[in-house]
């Protein structure tokens, strides 16, 4: 989040005109007719779907007469991928990227009536680079097996998400100006902070003016004035980098929402001359240290930390991710008690990463690269200059505590990670930096292979980045995505163009279809609700000992399509959602039952751990353990009063034998059987449920009681 001061901001945004000719366009008549586009979208949602090539965006703006003073910038806050950009007739620069700012001095170009003229070119890559040695720095908006047509070699590349796709703005202000503010925080200990501010401030000549630096806290009660410095700073013409060192008593700290508040500082700096105000910026930062220690556990202000975390990919088509959806989405995250997302292979506009800090979940940002890039040296050159680029766009965000280089590199981790995560520390030392996350760190048996049950062995410890199933979204947006007789049976081409696994799901997961596709769809969420809740829970009953940590793959669908998600493009939940939600639980009963089927008199095992991810100590907790028949009626209950330490996992009874047996009838009757744990507090408060179920088959007549 910045804001600056004194300054005229001309928003550009509106109807456009656009053309797909091939040639230069350096004046107003294309060698086609002109067609309407709103600015800012992705021309594949806008009017244009699946094009990939240049577009020729035109726009017109008025501006008032210039000061000798004033100097005016062209500002692109996002434009996907290359664009070349002409003001007036003249041309002006050249920028290649999709998730930048960029900006252009045009001081000498600007008049009253102005013409703006952007080539933006999103092409696909050739067939001889694509997919293994692409060079477009997009991530999973050019390749992923969520996208359109997945990575099919013909149709992998459908759905460009070329465009404005972001808001254009000229920005009116003084000559002296400031052009960045970065905030560095350093917590020395809870007691005192300090605060690096490294600003840029341009000149057009030598001189001295007064800065003024103020730091306000934001917190519950409002804003609070902690520093208030005024100094002399002495310009030399162009940028000039100046430094300020800050010390903050009784430091207010940034928490990740199920730790503590989330607590800001706002860093304003102030230009005067002669009292003159020339410039003012502000940014807002946090304090917050986040370490990683030698066995891999995670450190918030110097507090242990288990992230029950989810891969985040939530738009395709960045245009379209509003205030709403973001809104939606992060309510949906917290509500699923999630504490951390990682930004899955890509950099997703500003507006999301103000709500991630406001919301107190902890961000790991991966960079645009998605599996195999060239490694040559001119890619290497274009992709450190972009996560270079990435570290200053995000650098103030609180929330962001890991930068990763690349997802899945294969050849490239040896050859081009080395550089990216060098690349990154030479501009922010104060965050980890992870050359990759290799794969090393994905497990999906049930899904790509074996059985789900492999979750007991807690595969790709001791951080787990993803692991997971897919299902089907809603009947809604099934219908949607398939109509005219396409949805069922299914044309199985249209499913996997819409990412739909046919070998996972049918041959290693063994869901079964069924006779209608309600039956499917409910067949495919209760098979990723059943191994989502297996792997959470075997994973968190040995928190520290050795897993530290737990990202789920995914969280929300990009488009309409059929993946691992746990919410459809449509935001509606599906049944995994819900288990995640419970398994979850900062304060969870885990239940650890060895059969899914049993037999008419077989004895079932049954184990309880109590994990408590809060700091909060717990005395006298109360707990209730109960079997209940397909009715819901209870055949046996336990209960017992334990005490459960903050941040910890306790094993109830003895570690090695079950914590309770029940035996089944041998009469009972076939169907779902519940195991339920309830957790309350010493004054009865419900602090949480969850609950696991097996089914009772019939063995009467070849089984005997002993």
């Amino acid at each position: 989040m910045e804001e600056a001061g004194p300054r005229q901001t001309i928003d550009l945004s509106g109807v456009w005109k656009y053309s797909c000719a091939s040639e230069a366009l350096l004046g107003e008549q294309p060698g086609e007719p002109w067609q309407e586009i709103h600015v800012p979208s992705n021309w594949h949602v806008a009017g244009l779907p699946n094009y990939a090539g240049n577009v020729w965006f035109l726009t017109t703006f008025s501006l008032p007469q210039l000061a000798a003073d004033q100097v005016a910038h062209l500002r692109f806050h996002g434009v996907d991928y290359f664009a070349e950009v002409w003001l007036n007739g003249r041309f002006v620069g050249y920028h290649e990227g999709y998730f930048q700012t960029f900006v252009f001095d045009v001081t000498e170009l600007v008049q009253e009536e102005n013409t703006l003229l952007v080539e933006v070119i999103s092409p696909n890559e050739d067939a001889d680079t694509w997919p293994h040695r692409k060079r477009l720095i997009k991530g999973i908006l050019n390749m992923s097996d969520c996208r359109p047509g997945a990575w099919h070699p013909q149709m992998g590349q459908d759905g460009n998400t070329g465009g404005i796709w972001n808001t254009v703005d000229v920005v009116i202000g003084h000559a002296t100006h400031v052009h960045q503010l970065q905030v560095t925080p350093v917590l020395l200990s809870r007691q005192v902070a300090r605060l690096q501010v490294n600003a840029v401030v341009v000149s057009p000549a030598t001189e001295e003016i007064r800065a003024l630096l103020r730091i306000y806290h934001i917190g519950e009660s409002g804003r609070t004035l902690v520093v208030d410095e005024e100094r002399v700073l002495r310009l030399n013409t162009g940028p000039n980098a100046q430094i300020f060192i800050e010390t903050i008593e009784q430091p207010q700290l940034w928490w990740t929402w199920d730790r503590g508040p989330q607590n800001f500082y706002v860093v304003e700096l102030e230009l005067r001359r002669d009292g003159d105000l020339l410039d003012r910026m502000e940014v807002r930062s946090g304090i917050r240290e986040f370490k990683i220690d030698t066995d891999g556990v995670w450190y918030l202000n110097r507090q242990r930390i288990f992230p029950r975390g989810t891969n985040f990919i939530p738009a395709l088509w960045l245009s379209e991710y509003t205030k709403e959806r973001i809104d939606q989405d992060i309510k949906l995250l917290k509500e699923a008690n999630v504490n951390a997302v990682r930004i899955h292979a890509h950099v997703n506009r500003a507006e999301l990463y103000d709500a991630l800090d406001e919301a107190g979940i902890a961000v790991w940002q991966d960079f645009a690269l998605q599996w195999v890039y060239d490694d040559d040296d001119k890619f290497a050159d274009t992709a450190i200059t972009q996560i270079q680029d990435m570290v200053r766009l995000l650098y103030n965000h609180p929330s962001i505590i890991i930068w990763a280089c690349q997802n899945e590199p294969h050849r490239n981790l040896q050859t081009l990670d080395p550089m990216l995560a060098s690349a990154v520390l030479q501009l922010d030392a104060s965050r980890i930096v992870w050359k990759a996350s290799t794969g090393e760190d994905h497990t999906y048996p049930g899904w790509y292979y074996g059985s789900y049950l492999e979750y007991r062995e807690t595969p790709a410890e001791p951080l787990v980045t993803e692991f997971g199933a897919q299902a089907l979204p809603s009947l809604d947006l099934l219908r949607e995505m398939f109509p005219d007789g396409k949805l069922f049976p299914p044309n199985w081409e249209d499913w996997a163009y819409h990412c739909f696994a046919f070998h996972e799901m049918f041959h290693v997961a063994k869901v079964e279809m069924g006779p209608d596709i309600e039956t499917f769809m409910r067949n495919s969420q209760e098979y990723q609700a059943r191994l989502l809740q297996f792997a959470v829970e075997s994973y968190r009953r040995i928190k520290y000992q050795p897993i530290t940590g737990l990202f789920q793959f995914m969280f929300v669908d990009c488009w309409p399509s059929i993946t691992w998600s746990v919410v459809d493009a449509h935001r509606e939940p599906k049944l995994g959602y819900y288990i995640l939600k419970r398994a979850y639980q900062p304060l969870l009963g885990s239940l650890d039952i060895r059969e899914d089927i049993v037999s008419q008199g077989q004895w079932v095992n049954i184990g309880l751990s109590i994990i408590n991810d809060l700091m909060d100590h717990l005395s006298s907790l109360t707990w209730i353990l109960r079997v209940l028949d397909p009715d819901g009626v209870t055949l046996e209950q336990w209960s017992g009063i334990t005490n459960v330490e903050s941040d910890s996992v306790v094993v109830m009874g003895d570690p090695v034998r079950p914590h309770r047996t029940w035996k089944v009838p041998v009469d009972a009757r076939e169907g779902a059987y519940t195991v339920e744990i309830q957790l309350s507090s010493y004054t009865g408060e419900i602090l949480s449920t969850n609950s696991v179920s097996f089914t009772v088959h019939d063995s009467r007549g070849w089984i005997r009681e002993y």
